[in-house]
């Protein structure tokens, strides 16, 4: 093995790591997904690292199994990431399955390979590369560079109200996209065997693994640097004053009982711009607009389970009355806020302690 590739090796294994870290944050399914495509990064890098050293010569076992198909998550996962991160979206739904078809597709055109035993696939690849496996590779590519199109396009129409922070770090993470995606379409063209394509892997892993370990490590070092550097239009005092409008509307008007609440809702009440709040959230509250309402709506539905005269309601029923659209997203909120499930608190806390 070369020593380049015992860096890459050393590389994948840290960025597998770290991948778990993020994976396991309590911070929603936009960290969860931002760890996911990290840790299949790395295992593409370990996979490359054993297609091309003498570990293949051992076994040939799992040769093919994972390169060809990994490269068709990688879009639609920062896909997710982007709209769970920005747009605020709350669940998967039954049409986000189509994002897999090409996957599904070019799993069917490889499966009379993937099912040969691990010898006959490396002579069988080798003797069709031409008209097999360079197809797949450039759909691959092709895949890869159709989703950087989309990122690129949904950042160029990024919401007006997305807070200047989140503009940053979006833009930063899917600019590493586009760039490795173009960087591997490149080398899919140009190069002359899976050997070239070293400088690619060290590259991506050297960019990737920094963002990473950033993100793991040092979670407030993106939030830190926007706010050193970023200018805000609003001082301090406006800030604190904006904070107790959302208090007040919060807590004297129950604006968070509304379902589908937003911030351009919000920034109608309380008659302020609505990337002056979003500031606010940021630099002052240090909380996200959903966190902050979903925290109003889980502390009444905690008091609406433990009312008697709220026994007769089921947990979704309540859900639905605390301003929640469903019951999957309250079960979520509530036990990030109060580490249970609502029929678990209701059990613990029982109707005739109250009085």
């Amino acid at each position: 093995m070369t020593t380049l590739k015992t860096i890459l090796l050393f590389y994948a294994l840290l960025a597998i790591f770290v991948a778990g870290g993020l994976f396991f944050k309590d911070k929603g399914y936009d960290y969860k997904l931002l760890g996911l495509f990290i840790g299949l990064m790395g295992l593409e890098m370990i996979d490359y690292v054993y297609s091309t050293t003498v570990l293949l010569d051992i076994s040939a076992f799992f040769f093919a199994r994972y390169y060809f198909f990994v490269g068709f998550l990688y879009g639609p996962i920062l896909w997710f990431y982007v709209h769970f991160s920005i747009r605020g979206k709350q669940q998967f739904y039954r049409p986000d399955a189509w994002h897999l078809l090409p996957l599904v597709l070019a799993f069917l055109y490889f499966f009379d390979i993937y099912i040969l035993p691990g010898e006959d696939r490396l002579m069988y690849m080798r003797a069709h590369f031409s008209d097999r496996i360079m197809p797949l590779n450039y759909a691959r590519a092709l895949h890869l560079l159709v989703y950087s199109v989309g990122l690129v396009r949904f950042c160029w129409k990024m919401p007006a109200a997305t807070s200047r922070i989140k503009k940053t770090v979006t833009i930063a993470i899917v600019s590493i996209y586009c760039f490795t995606s173009f960087l591997m379409a490149w080398f899919t063209h140009f190069a002359q065997g899976w050997n070239d394509f070293v400088p690619y892997y060290l590259i991506i892993a050297t960019i990737v693994f920094m963002m990473a370990y950033l993100l793991y490590f040092h979670p407030n070092f993106l939030t830190q640097l926007g706010a050193k550097y970023m200018h805000s239009s609003i001082s301090e005092e406006q800030m604190i004053q904006i904070q107790g409008k959302i208090t007040a509307s919060m807590q004297e008007e129950k604006l968070f009982l509304e379902r589908g609440l937003n911030l351009k809702r919000l920034a109608q009440k309380i008659d302020e711009k609505p990337h002056h709040i979003s500031q606010t959230f940021t630099l002052l509250l240090h909380e996200s607009f959903n966190d902050h309402v979903n925290r109003y709506r889980i502390e009444f539905a905690k008091c609406l389970l433990t009312d008697p005269t709220s026994q007769q309601y089921t947990i979704e029923a309540i859900a639905l009355d605390a301003g929640f659209n469903n019951k999957v997203t309250f079960n979520k909120f509530f036990q990030k806020f109060t580490g249970m499930k609502p029929s678990t608190f209701k059990n613990t806390h029982p109707v005739s302690s109250r009085k």
